[in-house]
């Protein structure tokens, strides 16, 4: 998971970082999912 940081210290920064999950996924109610922009 450190590839992004390696990168980085090869001067190869894109702007995009990894970052990791437990694996937990929620869903969200119709009712919020129209509150959301995304």
């Amino acid at each position: 998971m450190n590839s992004d940081r390696i990168a980085k210290m090869m001067g190869l920064d894109y702007g995009v970082k990894i970052i990791p999950f437990r694996g937990e996924y929620f869903e969200l109610s119709e009712n919020a999912r129209n509150s959301l922009k995304v």
